[in-house]
């Protein structure tokens, strides 16, 4: 089923509201997440969709990223500039201005290590490394944004939903031509 306004008016729990954005997502993006060599087309797929939906996409695995590690293994793991950027994008877009402008001082720190993001011996070489000291102060400050250390934060995905309430117009496909 296609996300319209009118479905996302008629979702009545958070739960419904959540599971047919994920559908969709899925719909438009098919299952899981790109290999190394499809960063190009998963971003072209990407801008392809409504603002709401674009962000949804492009900021999920931060939300995971962060739950999980950090942002040196964020970087590491979706070590693609042009995606990096549908991310801040994205923060921008959920309204989430102080995450967007961390994440943004992130990327810049990132940017100057990219070729050792990408390298063989991150994954023995980034603990303790100059790239995870400076990005440890942003760490913490989007830890606690994202309520993964308490503090009242939200993590992205649970943003989804408010963020489909307030602008049905911005995630369904019928609004945006996309169908």
């Amino acid at each position: 089923m296609t996300l319209t306004p009118d479905t996302i008016a008629k979702a009545r729990s958070d739960t419904k509201l959540a599971k047919l954005l994920s559908a969709e997502l899925c719909r438009l993006l098919g299952p899981g997440s790109p290999s190394d060599g499809e960063y190009d087309a998963f971003v072209l797929k990407l801008r392809s969709l409504p603002p709401g939906l674009h962000a949804m996409a492009a900021t999920y695995e931060l939300d995971v990223s962060m739950a999980l590690d950090d942002l040196g293994w964020h970087f590491s793991n979706w070590h693609h500039v042009g995606f990096a950027h549908e991310t801040l994008r994205g923060l921008q877009e959920l309204g989430s201005p102080e995450e967007a402008a961390l994440f943004q001082q992130a990327l810049h720190i990132a940017l100057a290590h990219w070729d050792f993001i990408g390298s063989p011996t991150f994954r023995d070489a980034y603990l303790n490394s100059p790239l995870e000291k400076a990005l440890d102060p942003i760490n913490d400050r989007l830890w606690v944004c994202f309520g993964y250390h308490g503090n009242g934060g939200v993590a992205l995905v649970e943003r989804w939903v408010p963020y489909a309430r307030r602008h049905p117009d911005r995630v369904s496909v019928i609004n945006n031509g996309t169908v």
